[in-house]
């Protein structure tokens, strides 16, 4: 799947623009959210674009491996959290002033707002309101569930 799905994307000239994902079960789409994230922070992706740009992962590389274990310092995931089971201003203010940061390990980061349905208003105000370029020059991108 990530190979055709990236070499998809990639041909269509879609890196850095928004990647919206649906899927009918959480657990999918975080699937594929994860798969793409070690596609893109990848050590030693086994297939690339004539560009250069990863179209695989290997799965076990050290970031690869801390991407599946939910510990790579550069792949961000936001969930609903709260009673309510909304995704709070708070969360949104941490993701921006972390993405902003230089990244710890990979070349960028990548940050994954699982259920971004579920922002409440000022959450989704708060990330509207923010300069998507990022201190490793990339663009942010916003995946909805």
């Amino acid at each position: 799947m990530p190979s055709s799905f990236c070499s998809a994307v990639w041909n269509a000239g879609a890196w850095g623009t928004p990647i919206c994902l649906a899927a009918a079960i959480w657990r999918n789409f975080e699937a594929v959210a994860g798969t793409l994230a070690k596609a893109l922070i990848c050590e030693k992706p086994p297939r690339r674009a004539p560009a250069g740009l990863a179209l695989d992962c290997c799965d076990g590389c050290l970031s690869c491996r801390k991407i599946d274990s939910a510990t790579h310092p550069d792949v961000l995931w936001v969930r609903p959290e709260s009673k309510l089971r909304v995704i709070t201003i708070d969360q949104m203010r941490e993701l921006m002033q972390t993405v902003h940061l230089k990244p710890a390990e990979a070349a960028f980061k990548v940050a994954v707002i699982v259920a971004a349905d579920r922002l409440n208003v000022q959450a989704a105000n708060a990330f509207s309101k923010n300069p998507r370029r990022t201190a490793g020059g990339f663009d942010i991108d916003f995946a909805v569930h």
